[in-house]
């Protein structure tokens, strides 16, 4: 069922909570609590998963205190960063023509976020870098980087953004920051330096 909760979470943040009836079942705790929860966390800025998870965390007992320093420690964790700020914007609606480019972009997260694990799968990785490799070389696919520029600017200018704040614990995971970064800036030789240099130390 895990599963099923996170991507009922995705769904939601994708979407953003504009009614408190759309939060999460678990919040039995009526539509006036709810209510009131949500305008709390929207008076702090939060939003998306964010403001779903303060208004968990009051739902759990917490008091507004506790629960922004729970979603603000949250966001620390390298993963739980990547997936409540990157992942969203990768899996939303992205025009057509910018479909290859999102496509490689959600491999270069991909790599990130295995290697924010223990243990890492090498293969799970080299098939990720075997994605990024082909976009290299197929200029069809290279070409969408210039539409999703014109097309998306807005969500890669945000993704760059978020990119550049991304937390990290490891070398490798710097690595993996830096590539994502170079490809949203169209650095095709940097990014590339940087796969191999990734592909040999997993």
């Amino acid at each position: 069922m895990a599963w099923r909760n996170e991507s009922r979470r995705h769904s939601l943040a994708r979407k953003g909570i504009k009614t408190a009836n759309k939060l999460p079942k678990n919040m039995a705790m009526g539509l006036k609590g709810r209510a009131k929860y949500q305008q709390e966390a929207e008076k702090q800025g939060l939003t998306g998963a964010d403001l779903i998870n303060y208004v968990e965390a009051r739902a759990d007992g917490k008091n507004s205190d506790m629960a922004l320093l729970e979603v603000r420690e949250n966001n620390q964790d390298p993963y739980n960063f990547q997936d409540n700020n990157q992942e969203l914007i990768i899996h939303s609606s992205w025009n057509d023509r910018s479909l290859n480019f999102r496509f490689t972009m959600e491999g270069a997260g991909d790599i990130f976020r295995e290697l924010t694990k223990r243990d890492p799968d090498p293969a799970y990785i080299y098939e990720k870098t075997q994605r990024i490799e082909k976009y290299f070389k197929n200029k069809r696919d290279r070409q969408s980087y210039a539409m999703a520029y014109i097309k998306d600017k807005d969500k890669i200018d945000k993704m760059l953004d978020l990119w550049k704040k991304q937390p990290y614990k490891t070398e490798l995971q710097k690595k993996a920051i830096d590539l994502n970064i170079a490809m949203l800036k169209g650095d095709n030789k940097k990014a590339g330096d940087l796969l191999n240099s990734i592909d040999k130390s997993v």
